[in-house]
């Protein structure tokens, strides 16, 4: 009997089975002829469900995929990563429609295949994952803590982290003459976002103590995190069928993305400590700042309801200050370790610039009460310098994507129509080197950015923050930083290139150098 049922049972499911996958092999492959369908040109497709994304990540060098298929499709190409089809364009005028002229129809960013939630109403939404009004909320409450007076008080903070880091650097200068500056360029960077973050009083450089979330923030950028989870790929693989793929994040993504569960709730203690501390100071880190305004669940639904372009509540719930704070240290994390190690590699290739950087900050600083907002500001080599190894660097330029939310037309000379659902991509290592932008686009010359330099280049030529209004919120404390840490350590330090020297970079998120081995010469 139960063997007859069982019998019934398979020649049911069976046929079915088949006939649905079926179904969905002939979807996956109309899937993978849409840009072919339109007219626009792009690689094969290599992998019906994940697309390019494999082959796009292979070796973390995205950018250079993204250079050899504009040598053979042109400026702008579409490619596949699971169901996300991404249009990736180094035309400036589509990009300015795109991320300018109309970003109403472009405000939200492409899905991460690492979150599957809803992101108009998901509880621990933050800035960087958010769309519409609840973007437009986020946005406006996170730019407060940027406002110049907030971040000039995170100076002293900030130089007192640099002050420790310089003493470490000399202490393997000791050592060898040969020191590799990125595990100490990463020190600086999240001692400082935890202490201006956090609120947390002393530098954990060269003390000794192990940093609680130093290794939670190594892993996410590494085989262990988000960037190569297996639940991302899978994900992207199956971004058309929301519904499911919420379901499934629901389930699966406390378990296999461990680093970020762990860091989440690390973070939750911090928080709740705060809020029973209820600071009263002064002095307050960028928490305190988020905990002054929050909204509760009931009204968050009617903010997330909210048409886009209406005046939203500039609050935040217990959910939103945790996702902000995972973002602050995810964002702090290595991209400003980055841009010092790659800006110290082209110092290190230019002597002579490096020199006259020298000279300016001699001329500025003659002490460390002259480490200052106001004087970094005022030291305009300095300004172009940094500027100048972002061009040559711009080490997080593949999250600058948008989402097409209404069907509507792009371009000037070239337009293309850009249907509801699809992404566009800068390609920006592209535009930094493009020869009609930049004249000798691989040689280092900071007077790119000068006035005269400057005035006649297209706004959209220089791009390592994004573009539009969704440019990185925390772009001007970034500047700071970098600046503070550049003035102290060419002023400390005159850097040379080594026989260990290697620049070499790689990354799906960040791209950044594996080593920075430099021979450095104390002044």
């Amino acid at each position: 009997m139960i063997s007859d049922v069982l019998s019934i049972i398979g020649a049911f499911w069976l046929p079915l089975s088949i006939g649905l996958l079926f179904l969905y092999v002939f979807y996956l492959k109309r899937r993978a002829r849409y840009f072919q369908d339109r007219g626009i040109p792009g690689p094969e497709v290599p992998s019906l469900f994940l697309g390019h994304l494999k082959e796009k990540e292979r070796d973390g060098k995205w950018f250079v995929r993204y250079k050899d298929w504009e040598e053979q499709y042109g400026k702008t190409f579409g490619i596949y990563e699971g169901g996300h089809r991404i249009i990736v364009t180094s035309d400036l005028d589509i990009l300015d429609d795109v991320f300018n002229k109309q970003f109403n129809k472009f405000h939200s960013r492409k899905i991460g295949s690492h979150f599957a939630g809803d992101q108009t109403t998901f509880p621990g939404l933050n800035l960087f994952l958010s769309e519409g009004a609840r973007w437009k909320r986020l946005r406006a409450l996170v730019a407060g803590v940027f406002a110049t007076g907030k971040i000039r008080s995170t100076e002293g903070v900030t130089n007192d982290t640099i002050s420790a880091v310089v003493r470490e650097i000399e202490k393997d200068l000791e050592k060898s003459e040969v020191v590799d500056l990125k595990p100490h360029f990463l020190n600086l960077s999240l001692d400082v976002i935890e202490r201006v973050s956090l609120g947390r009083e002393k530098t954990l450089v060269g003390s000794g103590i192990k940093d609680e979330f130093a290794q939670h923030l190594l892993d996410l950028f590494t085989d262990k995190g988000v960037s190569s989870s297996w639940i991302r790929s899978f994900f992207a693989g199956i971004y058309e069928f929301r519904r499911v793929a919420s379901f499934l994040f629901t389930i699966f993504a406390t378990r296999n993305l461990p680093e970020l569960m762990a860091l989440q709730k690390k973070l939750q203690v911090v928080f709740t400590l705060k809020k029973e501390q209820k600071d009263t100071s002064d002095t307050k880190d960028f928490v305190n700042h988020l905990m002054e305004s929050r909204i509760d669940e009931a009204n968050l639904q009617d903010c997330s309801k909210t048409v886009y372009d209406k005046k939203v509540q500039k609050n935040l719930t217990e959910e939103e200050i945790i996702s902000c704070m995972v973002m602050f240290l995810i964002a702090g994390y290595d991209t400003t370790a980055t841009t010092l190690m790659d800006l110290c590699y082209r110092l290190a290739q230019n002597p002579d610039v490096q020199e006259k950087l020298y000279d300016e900050i001699c001329t500025h600083v003659f002490s460390d009460e002259d480490l200052t907002m106001s004087t970094v500001q005022n030291m305009q080599y300095l300004d172009w310098c940094v500027k100048e190894g972002l061009r040559m660097d711009p080490h997080a330029t593949e999250v600058v994507q948008r989402r097409c939310m209404e069907t509507t037309t792009v371009g000037k000379d070239n337009k293309i129509e850009i249907e509801k659902g699809v992404c566009v991509a800068t390609n920006a290592y592209s535009i930094h080197y493009n020869e009609e932008l930049w004249k000798d686009p691989h040689e280092f010359r900071p007077e790119r950015f000068s006035p005269e330099g400057s005035s006649t280049r297209h706004p959209l030529a220089w791009q390592p923050f994004g573009i539009g209004p969704r440019i990185c919120v925390g772009m001007r404390f970034a500047l700071l930083e970098t600046k503070l840490a550049v003035t102290q350590v060419v002023k400390k330090f005159k850097f040379h290139l080594s026989t260990e020297t290697e620049f070499d970079c790689s990354g799906n998120i960040i791209v950044s150098p594996n080593t920075m081995k430099l021979r450095l010469e104390k002044r």
